[in-house]
């Protein structure tokens, strides 16, 4: 049998020199792999500080008074004192928007940094249109009725070149109002001789009666056969606003013939409404107040309110981040107590989600004002 060669001094520590080699390539491998894996530990600490981030955030925005800035990837608001200064405070969060960024809460302007490194983070928003009554800027209306008195008549007050005849109207405006201005009156009137009977028709101050100096004044013609009686304009180029509230006269007076002015059937004494009859005396007036003679008549203007506002109210948050690519996302989410308005309005198309169940909304739309009809001082 032949013996069998065995391995010499230099082939075993050539072969020991290689496997050592080998194995400190493969220690190094692990141990460079080891160290890029975040341990046990770290991944559970840095799971609770989402959830707190995120608890922090939702709590926060829960109690906004206004969204000033809104997007996919960051949120700023203002709520009530946080830092015990007893002031409002201004709040954001923003997340940079690639893989490694940090999410960084800044408060009145003082940046910090919650979280380091984020895989992904996401806001949605729940979001609807709603109108801000009598927000904008205040704008006067078209013309329209603003009071009335055109009940049946029973007899007619006479108009000579001496005879006045003033009617107190106090018109009811509509909600949020704050002035109106006077740009039409029409009388009913009866031509009452065989020429064309001229009259003027004036707006006076309340002075307990008609002040001395009209601010309006106009012509209002009765034309027409004898006898013929009609709801005659008297038209005011440059109407003068007065406050909501206000009550004015309608005084009427002949300059050209007589007239007869229809009086209502039921006399006015309300507040909203009353009548006086004048003598002109010497250039000056004496009033007499005369329920009986209540006109007849229709009163146009126009109406200063402040204009509606369409707006965007933020009803909802969900909050969705990632701590790194391979761990589950955490997610929260808040109702807006307040329904903030959004200011300005969104840039972009916030899609509205459903929320969770246990995160319930309720959404009240604004009701628009239904106009009702008044007594017959005014139209509401």
């Amino acid at each position: 049998m032949k013996p069998r060669r065995a391995f010499t001094l230099v082939e075993m520590l050539v072969s020991l020199a290689t496997v050592a080699v080998i194995a400190g390539a493969i220690m190094s491998t692990m141990v460079v792999a080891a160290r890029a894996l975040p341990a046990a530990g770290d991944r559970t600490d840095r799971a609770t500080s989402a959830r707190q981030a995120i608890a922090q955030l939702t709590s926060e925005v829960s109690l906004a008074s206004e969204v000033s800035h809104l997007s996919d990837t960051s949120i700023e608001f203002t709520r009530p004192d946080v830092d015990g200064d007893k002031s409002p405070d201004v709040i954001r969060y923003e997340w940079g928007g690639k893989a490694g960024d940090g999410l960084v809460r800044t408060i009145n302007a003082v940046p910090e940094t919650l979280l380091e490194g984020l895989a992904d983070f996401h806001l949605t928003a729940t979001t609807r249109a709603a109108r801000v009554e009598g927000a904008g800027t205040p704008e006067l209306g078209a013309e329209q009725l603003l009071a009335q008195y055109d009940d049946d008549h029973t007899n007619e007050l006479s108009l000579g070149l001496l005879d006045v005849q003033a009617q107190y109207v106090r018109p009811v405006l509509p909600s949020g109002a704050t002035h109106f201005a006077v740009t039409k009156v029409e009388i009913r009137v009866r031509r009452g001789g065989n020429i064309a009977t001229v009259l003027n028709a004036a707006i006076h101050a309340d002075n307990g009666g008609p002040a001395l100096a009209a601010f309006q004044t106009s012509t209002l013609t009765a034309s027409g056969a004898k006898g013929t009686s009609g709801l005659f304009p008297a038209t005011f180029a440059v109407p003068v606003e007065l406050a909501s509230g206000t009550g004015v006269w309608i005084v009427v007076s002949s300059t050209v013939g007589t007239a007869d002015v229809l009086c209502a059937k039921s006399p006015v004494a309300n507040g909203l409404q009353k009548a006086a009859s004048g003598a002109k005396v010497l250039g000056t007036l004496t009033w007499t107040q005369r329920p009986e003679g209540s006109m007849r008549y229709k009163l146009y203007g126009k109406v200063r309110r402040p204009t509606d506002l369409q707006v965007t109210r933020v009803d909802a948050l969900r909050v969705s981040l990632t701590i790194d690519d391979s761990a589950e996302a955490h997610t929260g989410g808040a109702v807006l107590h307040a329904a903030p308005v959004l200011t300005p309005a969104p840039t972009q198309n916030l899609v509205p989600v459903e929320v969770d169940s246990e995160i319930p909304i309720t959404r009240e739309l604004s009701a628009l004002p239904v106009p009702t009809q008044g007594p017959k001082g005014g139209v509401l």
